[in-house]
């Protein structure tokens, strides 16, 4: 948790500095929340959820007695502080992380469930109940600094109205409220962007990827070209990725981060990227296959001993080795084989299989195919995945396909987690989530453990418990409000059944 804290406290001074942990707004809203209502058990006397002590007693002079009983004391008024703190650090980072919308004036924070009391010099009826129309009067004046939404019929009547402000007041919780603060910008995105996209945990751009502290829109690009991918996007004002596809999240309003090798270039924002095309043009895919992603790979050099995808091989390590690959070919050849996925690799080999990830997710797949230069064929030890959707052999008969069942599992306990994941084997993230929807996800790709987290995640692997156990498995599964389903950077793990 300390180590969360200090990267945010970090992000917010720097936020330019590309981090091993990428917080969601949300994620920090979350965090907040947690150490509120820590904060008030604090004050009340409860320590944990376990047992109880009294705030401010003089430590180790006595443990109180209670429903419960704790196993050792604790100093009520230092943790109230330390608590205090993480919470106003928590809120600068939060400021930072909101959504800006542009427009000539500038651009503008969109604060929902949020008023801003005071300094208003202008009020205005609005005839339409949209926040955004506050937002673009503030944008066309000079002398507004914020603004705040009220929505219509509640406590200030039937309609809808906006309070154009001269400063920047505090922000309040409301949840009939809207509210923005103003800030200029001299920089605008290039030109032949192809826009501002949304990007996810399972990359939009998912061919490579890299970091850098001189960023900039061309360099980013150049490095997508040469690697043979169509497109490039800048991400967090640090970060370049490529591929050969885009848009999968939709549009995004929040590139408004200055490269971090050009400050008068915009490298996309917060889990946004500033997409480009690179010029080059490989060929897409069958449309009988859609790309997965690209995969770790292990197992026997010479063989299919220990593959991920481990049904067929082609051209093998017989007298056709060294034969031309494309992916359209290495497509063909598993789909006329009756197999559910097939694999580029290395630039010059193709695997066929009817499951895949057990060794997780790889960000190498950067090789051109020695059949086709303009193409992407994985990459050492790297498996660029595609799934077929059809086939027409008939050997691809329902037994190579086998129906999907329900799993249940063992709970095994509340345990850390980190952005090298403990289970990395596998990743979904659901607004239903729940334990057995996890279990049975990774039940069906062929892993031991499952493991939910965030309240909507889901994890698989074959090992666990490498960052040591966790005590915040207290978030409500977003599928099931009456489970929990882990916490904030900690696992609820499953052993599969």
């Amino acid at each position: 948790m300390k180590k969360i804290l200090f990267s945010l406290l970090i992000l917010f001074l720097f936020p330019n500095l590309s981090l091993a942990i990428n917080p969601k707004p949300q994620e920090i809203q979350q965090l907040i929340r947690a150490k509120k209502a820590e904060l008030s058990r604090v004050k009340k006397g409860e320590r944990g959820v376990n047992g109880y002590a009294i705030y401010g007693y003089k430590c180790p002079s006595k443990l109180i007695t209670g429903k419960k009983r704790i196993d050792q004391c604790f100093c009520g008024e230092a943790r109230v502080k330390v608590l205090m703190d993480e919470i106003n650090a928590l809120n600068k980072v939060l400021n930072r992380l909101k959504t800006a919308s542009s427009n000539k004036g500038g651009f503008s924070s969109i604060e929902y469930g949020i008023d801003r009391m005071g300094h208003d010099y202008k009020q205005v009826d609005l005839k339409v109940n949209d926040p955004k129309r506050c937002m673009q009067i503030c944008l066309s004046e000079p002398r507004c600094k914020a603004w705040t939404f009220v929505k219509p019929n509640t406590f200030q009547g039937p309609r809808p109205k906006c309070w154009i402000k001269d400063a920047v007041p505090p922000p309040s919780k409301n949840p009939n409220c809207v509210s923005g603060v103003k800030t200029r910008s001299t920089v605008s995105p290039r030109k032949n962007s192809l826009g501002c996209f949304k990007d996810d945990w399972a990359r939009d751009l998912g061919g490579t990827s890299f970091s850098s502290p001189d960023m900039t829109q061309e360099k980013c690009i150049s490095n997508c070209k040469n690697k043979g991918f169509r497109y490039a996007g800048v991400q967090y004002g640090s970060q370049c990725f490529c591929g050969n596809s885009y848009g999968k999240y939709g549009k995004s309003n929040s590139c408004n981060m200055k490269c971090s090798g050009n400050a008068n270039e915009i490298c996309g924002g917060f889990w946004a990227n500033l997409i480009f095309a690179t010029g080059q043009n490989p060929p897409l895919p069958s449309p009988n296959a859609r790309r997965l992603g690209c995969f770790k790979d292990q197992g026997d050099p010479f063989g299919l001993r220990g593959r991920d995808l481990n049904g067929a091989a082609f051209p093998g390590w017989g007298a056709n080795r060294g034969a031309p690959v494309t992916v359209e070919k290495c497509i063909s050849f598993c789909n006329s084989r009756g197999f559910r996925y097939a694999g580029v690799q290395y630039g010059s080999q193709c695997f066929c299989g009817n499951s895949y990830g057990k060794y997780g997710r790889a960000n190498n797949c950067n090789m051109k195919c020695n059949g086709n230069p303009n193409e992407i064929c994985g990459g050492f030890w790297a498996n660029d995945i595609y799934e077929l959707r059809s086939s027409t052999s008939p050997g691809n008969s329902s037994k190579l396909r086998p129906k999907s069942r329900i799993h249940t599992g063992k709970n095994l306990g509340c345990f850390k987690d980190n952005p090298n994941r403990d289970l990395n084997g596998y990743f979904v993230s659901a607004p239903n989530m729940t334990q057995r929807k996890c279990l049975t996800i990774c039940g069906n790709k062929g892993f031991k453990y499952a493991g939910v987290q965030y309240g909507s995640q889901c994890f698989c692997g074959n090992s666990y418990g490498k960052y040591g156990r966790a005590n915040n498995c207290i978030m409500r599964c977003s599928g099931n409000s009456r489970e929990t389903c882990g916490g904030f950077w900690s696992n609820l793990i499953f052993e599969v059944h």
